[in-house]
């Protein structure tokens, strides 16, 4: 964002000298041009920038917020345009849009000051070319789209959608600037236009587009937005003037934000989670300038024709072509999540010890397909359920997996075989070393040193020493869990630096230290204050995975032993995460014996059922005659609801 923000401050800067004191013919062509890639380039990288710093569950959430400031932000734009540009003159509004860029870096400057760098974000592989990556993604996405009827179909559609909506702008626009004489005049008009048009797009995605989508469907809200196109240039067809250049222009600015926009993102999120951004980068670097590129050259041809309708005529056949394919993909929708479903794997417990003692090969053998598939979340689910079912096998097949694996799933990789008791996992995973991101590194030698490698060992004083919280935190766990002597007074006092850092990917790193082997040392000072302060700190935390990764250490923390911790453990049974209400249970022995039997039974009533299960077994736990318990819980106090 500061490269993007600056690089585009400067092209705005230079665009509006030359448009004050030069005479040139480009200046504005120019400055269309830079508006158009601007605005791509900040609408692509707002949802790049959303997923790097939320979470999946955060980003479902508080997307559609974000998405609103953005409806928001067109309509205080347009009401700026309109009462500013009178005053200030159209080219001095460039200024204004320098203005508001320099707002947002200082924002986004400020945010990152106090808060670091996002714990979600993961850095490319180390040494991998941007170029080579992006290739590697389009190229991904291609062998996609011969696999996926729905890609295909949403492709077709989307180039079609692009044609017909520059064609449709441009007409509009003929009118707008034969109706107004003036560039001041014409700006004001676009102001309120822009106004008028976000307000309504933002009032019906508020009011109607998720009821729409409920009751009739997501299939036949995909349809709205075709006909309301094909309406708009009909109208234009019979009357080329400006009610029906306004209607076009509510079409555009309007319907297309409203339904077209989220119904085309619920078709993607059809797709499997890790394709979906290939099959994005195919719309992105493809399809769209694909379809920009065609309606480019076909708007530059039909420049000296005089009869505007036959213009008009390509744009509603686009239209129609554009409602075909859409009603293509509403075929294919169905038949996606099916295919995506039956991609899934289940296979209980109980069974997976028996596989093979049941002669089923041919089970395993499809297990080992399983693992071995490109797709990153197919890959482990598959890779897990090898690892209960054949140990063995998934110890040789896993370090195989790992040569052509993002980072992501290495980590993922490497922690699914530290569950495979029989491999040596020094001679499985060393050669990883260095291959990927600092993260992925700490997680190789924290399992390395789990293994207690010897050949490893002289890396924890090495460790002690980086500047990179997660190795250096990877480095304590050596000189503790090995241990190592020496090494001991050093790592704990490392420990406690990284505790007291005020950056969640700094202390996060620390409090993922607080395992169950190294309690004798947390539990005593100079660890212990430091400890339940952050603690603490993460259980008032507005993000629920700090709340859980705390909820969880708490788990088996001493009863007793925690001051003034009550009132932050009952601050989270309210919370709408059933794994955090979940987590509460498995932390209460640490409230007063009241708190804790109100808790429990109003557990019992929650609309979770893991919740209420873990909440009776909790209950009964501490009871000597658990059945007993119970049926005096349910019968002789009429404590029993149908649940």
């Amino acid at each position: 964002y500061r490269v993007l923000f600056l690089v585009l401050a400067v092209s705005l800067l230079g665009n509006w000298y030359a448009a004050s004191y030069t005479t040139s013919q480009l200046v504005y062509p120019a400055f269309f041009l830079l508006y158009e890639v601007a605005s791509e380039l900040l609408l692509i990288h707002c949802a790049v920038y959303i997923n790097q710093n939320l979470v999946q569950t955060q980003a479902k959430r508080l997307t559609p917020i974000i998405l609103a400031g953005h409806q928001i932000g067109v309509i205080c734009g347009g009401v700026m345009l309109a009462a500013a540009s009178p005053f200030l003159g159209v080219k001095n509004m460039m200024l204004m849009w320098i203005l508001l860029l320099f707002l947002s870096y200082l924002i986004i400057i400020y945010w990152h000051a106090k808060k670091g760098v996002s714990p979600y974000f993961r850095a490319g592989r180390k040494g991998s070319s941007n170029l080579k990556q992006s290739v590697t993604q389009l190229s991904q996405g291609m062998r996609l789209m011969k696999t996926s009827r729905l890609l295909r179909m949403s492709s077709f559609s989307m180039f079609f959608m692009v044609v017909m909506v520059y064609v449709l702008a441009y007409s509009v626009n003929v009118i707008y600037t034969r109706q107004f004489e003036t560039e001041e005049s014409l700006s004001a008009f676009f102001g309120i236009l822009t106004a008028i048009t976000g307000i309504l797009a933002l009032l019906i995605q508020l009011l109607f587009t998720n009821r729409l989508i409920r009751d009739m469907g997501i299939k036949r809200v995909n349809y709205i937005f075709p006909f309301t196109s094909i309406f708009s240039y009909t109208l234009l067809l019979f009357s080329f003037s400006l009610p029906a250049a306004i209607i076009g222009s509510f079409n555009k600015e309007t319907i297309m934000p409203a339904f077209a926009k989220p119904v085309r993102n619920i078709f993607n999120a059809s797709l499997p989670a890790q394709l979906q951004g290939r099959a994005q980068a195919i719309s992105v670097i493809l399809v769209i300038p694909l379809g920009l590129a065609c309606a480019g050259i076909f708007l530059l041809l039909v420049q000296n024709i005089e009869n505007i309708r036959n213009m008009l005529v390509v744009g509603l056949s686009c239209a129609v072509l554009f409602l075909i394919f859409n009603s293509e993909m509403n075929q294919a929708y169905a038949q996606e999540i099916l295919s995506n479903l039956k991609k899934r794997l289940f296979v209980p417990d109980k069974q997976l010890n028996n596989l093979l003692h049941d002669n089923q090969k041919d089970v395993i053998k499809d297990i080992e397909q399983g693992m071995m598939n490109d797709d990153d979340d197919i890959s482990i689910v598959y890779a897990r359920v090898l690892s209960k079912s054949a140990p063995e096998r998934a110890a040789k097949l896993i370090p195989m997996r790992l040569k052509n694996a993002s980072n992501t799933v290495k980590d993922q990789m490497i922690k699914i075989l530290q569950s495979v008791k029989t491999v040596d996992i020094g001679n499985s995973i060393k050669d990883e070393i260095g291959t990927g991101d600092p993260h992925l590194d700490a997680t190789i030698f924290k399992a390395l040193f789990q293994a207690r490698d010897l050949r490893e060992k002289h890396r924890v004083q090495t460790l002690l020493n980086e500047q990179h919280p997660r190795l250096k935190a990877a480095g304590i766990y050596g000189a503790l869990h090995y241990p190592v002597p020496d090494l001991f007074d050093e790592a704990i006092e490392e420990w406690i630096n990284l505790l007291n850092s005020e950056q969640p990917e700094t202390y996060l790193s620390a409090v993922e230290l607080l395992l169950p082997e190294f309690k004798a040392l947390y539990l005593q000072q100079p660890l212990r204050h430091t400890v339940q302060s952050k603690l603490g700190r993460l259980l008032q935390h507005d993000n629920i995975q700090c709340n859980k990764l705390a909820l969880e250490i708490l788990s088996t923390w001493p009863a007793g032993q925690y001051d003034n911790i009550e009132n932050l453990i009952l601050a989270l049974t309210d919370s709408n995460d059933w794994n955090i209400r979940n987590a509460c249970i498995s932390a209460s022995h640490l409230l007063q014996d009241k708190e804790r039997s109100n808790i429990l039974s109003d557990f019992l009533e929650d609309p979770h059922p893991n919740v209420r299960s873990t909440a009776i077994k909790m209950l009964a736990s501490s009871q000597t005659d658990d059945i007993a318990y119970i049926q005096r819980k349910i019968v002789n106090t009429q404590a029993g609801s149908p649940r």
